[in-house]
């Protein structure tokens, strides 16, 4: 119940201070309710992009992996931090997610490091945009074994977690802002297993859809450990082959399989 004041008259209103309280933490709910929604909308049209083959380095048809990291408050100040950085430096920290860079540079977006594969549907870029988020597209990291009709999530697992802990290093550096909004998008998969091993139980579920998009997840400290973030992200991975969850976790923490 809201606490309420006598006037001398003996009618009974508010306190007025309660009242602009409630209209600023108002505002500013909705502001957040639009940032996300705003995120939601960019990522929707940068995936539209990406599977129409308009991407910063050359793709092909293929199965790919896509990972955005979005800042929810923009800061334009991160830009003309960044170029104030060294060049070798911002391009050691944009990893790839399974591949190794051999070309970079400024574009419209922000800045691009890339591969130069001589199979273009197995090429790999990081994108920065000049936000300070973060969109990363394989092509390399979704390996098909052809013989057992399915790939190994859990070298995905390994090189995502790899790769953020590269990102969130990056964004200190830049003094990016939490939150982020992450998400992970898995194309071209449909009819595959997730496979884990021949000394392993194995499920026979295959995932039954061609794009796997697990619900986002939110950075809100750069201190959470990124397999502790990704856990959730992970685990909706797994569920659309068979599985309850990862089987990468042990005691709440990724450990390598053996």
């Amino acid at each position: 119940m809201r606490r309420k004041i006598c006037t001398p008259a003996g009618r009974w209103r508010q306190p007025s201070v309660l009242i602009r309280l409630e209209r600023i933490q108002c505002r500013e709910g909705r502001a957040a309710e639009t940032a996300y929604e705003n995120l939601r909308r960019f990522r929707t049209e940068r995936m539209a992009r990406i599977l129409a083959l308009e991407t910063p380095a050359a793709m092909t048809d293929g199965p790919k992996l896509i990972f955005h990291a979005l800042p929810v408050s923009v800061d334009d100040e991160v830009w003309p931090r960044l170029l104030n950085l060294e060049e070798r430096d911002v391009v050691q920290a944009l990893a790839l997610i399974g591949g190794t860079t051999r070309d970079f540079r400024f574009n419209f977006d922000g800045y691009v490091v890339h591969t130069l594969r001589d199979d273009p549907s197995r090429q790999c870029y990081t994108q920065l945009f000049r936000s300070g988020g973060i969109e990363a597209v394989s092509g390399g990291v979704l390996t098909k074994d052809e013989r057992r009709g399915g790939f190994y999530p859990h070298f995905m697992e390994e090189k995502v977690i790899s790769a953020t802990n590269s990102y969130k290093r990056f964004w200190g550096t830049l003094a990016v802002t939490p939150p982020l909004s992450v998400s992970l998008t898995l194309s071209g998969v449909k009819g595959w297993r997730a496979l884990l091993g021949p000394a392993y139980a194995e499920s026979e579920g295959v995932f039954d859809r061609d794009i796997v998009s697990p619900p986002e997840v939110v950075l809100s400290d750069f201190a959470t450990p990124s397999d502790v973030l990704l856990r959730p992200v992970f685990d909706f991975v797994w569920n659309g082959a068979g599985y309850g969850h990862s089987p990468s976790y042990r005691d709440g923490r990724w450990v390598k399989l053996r």
